[in-house]
């Protein structure tokens, strides 16, 4: 291109967005281009020869004229941001001016040259990252930002007080230094596969602090990708879940574990019946489930009071559970009821040995509270995997029905289940569901026999006789109505 073709320095300033414009020594207009024109609404030679005071209000003309008193005084380059007006909307629009003095080769001041574009975008963005970073570093989980190769690029306050570490320790590490060694490899190449796959991961991970605490971390990684897709950030936002952690473990042990005791209770014991009826349908692996109930713990409760009950309670748990180690498992479902799972036995004399080892806990007095002592015993049923029950309702069922024989048979031993007991239970909960109704039913009737002295036939008394008039009970013996009825009385 020829020197002919070049354009001139007005073509120049004129092909340009920004707003130019030169000043003189007497700080009037000597030069602008279209930019400036547009923006002030005038043309160029209604500009040239005026001063700020000629086209500006006075306050912006008293404000121009200061900086440019500034920038006389020191001779250097000024920046002035200033919220110039108002769009149609309403919104402010920000002009940023800069601003430097001309000199001459020999160093006299000739003027003034500025440069103003629009920085509304700018201010704009720069708000936005302002909230931005106000909530990014207000944030009650901790957040992490890191490059593409994972290396860490800021972290915000919360960051710092979960996890120990200063911001300046951990900008440019990899995160791998809060790892405590809980998860194995495997774990995290499914958390990256999965993170790769679907831009996001969320999972609990156990974490270790700078002075060496480990806690459980709820964490959301995210990948955040440019306008092709092209990696650019991992963001991972995460809060200590160590009080939540506690917190579910005390529901878990209030649903599944006796507070008296500390033992499993009734639904922690069926569900642990559950698991080994399924283990013994696949190994064929029998179990013996243990129903063991303390003789005579209704006299110590009345006449002790049910603290000192509890206390007895929680002795005989513990001596249960240290009894049982290597055998089983102990539990509380109610009152003074405890069962026990044993496995693991070879043998029917093996079991027998298990359970006179459990009925000999009760061979040395219990110590309640200091100098007081308490000897009492126990008496277990037994029912056996799976030939008394194939299910966990069914084998406690059977076991209690046996504890019941125990009892009967003179207490402080064990019976084992058979079906026949089953019969007699059954038995005996009709005939005591016929007795509830006998009287609003009418059925018994008050007979007098009188007794008379064999050797003179005089009459000596009379015998009351209670007669229950009851047709579907007719086929019972009387041998096995006394002993129900004397329970009743």
């Amino acid at each position: 291109m020829s020197s002919k073709n070049l354009p001139t320095l007005q073509q120049f300033i004129d092909a340009l967005d920004d707003h130019i414009w030169v000043k003189d020594a007497d700080g009037e207009y000597i030069a602008v281009n279209e930019a400036s024109e547009i923006a002030w609404q005038r043309h160029r030679n209604d500009i040239y020869g005026k001063t700020d005071d000629d086209l500006f209000d006075a306050d912006r003309a008293r404000h121009f004229k200061q900086v440019d008193d500034q920038i006389i005084s020191h001779g250097s380059q000024h920046t002035v941001e200033e919220c110039a007006a108002l769009d149609k909307r309403g919104n402010e629009v920000w002009l940023e001016t800069v601003k430097s003095p001309i000199h001459t080769e020999n160093g006299e001041f000739v003027g003034i040259i500025g440069m103003t574009r629009n920085a509304t975008r700018r201010k704009q963005v720069e708000a936005r990252l302002s909230i931005t970073s106000e909530i990014f570093n207000n944030f009650q989980e901790g957040m992490m930002i890191t490059d593409h190769n994972a290396r860490i690029m800021d972290v915000n306050r919360a960051f710092t007080v979960l996890t120990g570490y200063q911001e300046s320790e951990v900008i440019g590490e990899n995160p791998r230094f809060l790892q405590s060694g809980h998860h194995s490899r495997t774990f995290y190449t499914s958390m990256w596969d999965q993170l790769k796959e679907n831009g996001q991961w969320k999972g609990e991970f156990i974490n270790r602090k700078k002075d060496g605490t480990v806690y459980p971390q709820m964490a959301t990684i995210s990948a955040i990708t440019g306008d092709h897709g092209d990696l650019l950030h991992y963001i991972c936002v995460f809060e200590d879940i160590s009080l939540r952690k506690t917190n579910e473990e005390k529901l878990r042990r209030m649903a599944f574990f006796d507070p008296l005791t500390n033992l499993p209770n009734r639904a922690h014991l069926t569900r642990l019946l559950e698991q080994h009826i399924e283990m013994g349908k696949q190994e064929r692996q029998p179990f013996a489930t243990l129903f063991l109930d303390l003789d005579h713990f209704k006299h110590i409760n009345d006449s002790k009071g049910h603290h000192y009950g509890d206390k007895l309670l929680a002795c005989v748990a513990k001596r249960l559970t240290s009894n049982q180690k290597g055998h089983g498992t102990v539990g509380r479902i109610g009152g003074d009821e405890f069962v026990m799972i044993l496995t693991g036995y070879r043998s029917e004399a093996e079991l027998l040995d298990i359970v006179d080892q459990t009925l000999s806990v009760f061979n040395a007095p219990f110590e309640i509270e200091q100098d007081d002592h308490i000897c009492v015993s126990g008496s277990i049923g037994i029912a056996l995997y799976p030939d008394d029950g194939s299910d966990s309702e069914t084998l406690l069922k059977n076991a209690d029905t046996a504890m019941y024989l125990a009892k009967k048979n003179g207490r402080n031993g064990y019976a084992f289940y058979s079906p026949d007991l089953t019969d007699r239970s059954v038995q005996h909960v009709r005939i005591q569901s016929a007795l509830h109704e006998a009287v609003d039913r009418q059925q018994l009737s008050l007979a007098y026999q009188p007794q008379y002295r064999f050797s003179d036939r005089s009459l000596i008394g009379v015998e009351a006789l209670l007669r229950w008039e009851h047709p579907d009970l007719a086929g019972y013996r009387q041998v096995c109505l006394f002993p129900l009825l004397r329970k009743r009385a």
